[in-house]
């Protein structure tokens, strides 16, 4: 018995007949890590559609070998948890946007409507995993996972965490597909190539939560904690209109509200006259012009753009929101 997958919809195909011993079943999994349709939203007050999709770094699509892999099975009716995947071993470069990994199923589960969930790269995240023998909902209720007390980066050896998941019925020789998204958001701010006099020189990332589900769910965690404000503080930036350079973070997914939003702290220094300030107003998580707080979503980006005129004492600010692709493309990512 034959299993393949790979991270889109979920399909059937007829695969080859491989001899397999009757009581066993043997999956292939082929994932990769594909984006939605994505809008664009500015705070001058214009909103407008966009396909517009961004290309991931090599880092951000990293999965290196099996040992920090779980691939999980529900009952699809029950919800009751029927074992993991075992006997992995996996093909392709480690970011590869392709791979295939491939293992053996629990027994008995052949002609059964199942629930196969995906996971990469939450060992060494904090995670706590809630308990699967409890069911799929209470288990993927109880995931979640600490940010923890530094920034990720390429520098610390640990990739993002990734999941995904598909429902099918259980047959001999099988083809599944799903669709991975990463676990957090990432947040890039530049400078407007119009705005030659400031230079952006300090972002600190204020009420951000530290906690967040390890698998999506209908809405983000909603429990606030403030607990990234000091993880999520960077001085001595130099992003400016002429050298083009971006600062990017990565943020955990939140519910967003009006009470306590997140927001960006910006600090601006005037090129000529070496006077540095803090933006009065904090940058926003915004559709405009509504005004409705947006909630800050895994597998998503929000780039901000600064503009500010040096008569002016607000900045101009540019929202964008886009989708997450895998693919190779150039990056001031630092």
């Amino acid at each position: 018995m034959v299993y393949s997958f790979t991270m889109s919809s979920c399909v059937e195909e007829d695969l080859q007949t491989i001899p397999q011993k009757q009581d066993a079943a043997h999956v292939e999994l082929r994932i990769s890590m594909n984006a939605l349709e994505g809008s664009s939203y500015n705070r001058a007050g214009s909103s407008t559609n966009s396909d517009t999709k961004e290309e991931g770094l090599p880092y951000e699509r990293t999965i290196i070998g099996v040992n920090d892999i779980e691939i999980l099975i529900f009952d699809l009716s029950s919800d009751a948890y029927r074992g993991k995947a075992t006997n992995l071993s996996m093909t392709g470069a480690n970011d590869a946007t392709l791979r295939v990994v491939s293992g053996e199923l629990p027994k008995g589960l052949l002609n059964q409507n199942v629930r196969m969930v995906f996971k990469a790269n939450y060992n060494g995240r904090n995670e706590t995993e809630g308990n699967p023998d409890s069911g799929y909902t209470a288990w993927t209720d109880g995931s979640t996972f600490n940010y923890g007390k530094k920034v990720w980066s390429t520098e610390d050896n640990k990739y993002i965490p990734m999941s995904g998941e598909c429902t099918f019925t259980v047959k001999q020789d099988n083809y599944q597909t799903i669709e991975l998204t990463r676990a957090i958001a990432k947040v890039r701010v530049r400078m407007a190539t119009e705005c030659t006099k400031y230079k952006l020189t300090s972002l600190k990332a204020i009420n951000a939560n530290s906690l967040s589900y390890s698998l999506k769910h209908t809405a983000p965690i909603a429990k606030f904690d403030n607990g990234l404000t000091d993880v999520l503080t960077f001085t001595n930036l130099n992003l400016t209109a002429q050298n083009k350079k971006t600062h990017e973070f990565y943020l955990p997914e939140q519910a967003n509200n009006e009470d306590k939003p997140t927001t960006l702290q910006i600090g601006l220094t005037n090129i000529e006259q070496g006077s540095t300030e803090i933006l009065k107003d904090n940058i926003d998580f915004r559709y405009y012009p509504e005004g409705k707080l947006y909630p800050i979503e895994r597998n998503y980006i929000y780039e901000f753009v600064v503009n500010k005129k040096a008569d002016e004492t607000k900045a101009d600010i540019q929202v964008t929101i886009m989708p997450w692709e895998s693919h190779d493309i150039n990056s001031d990512y630092e």
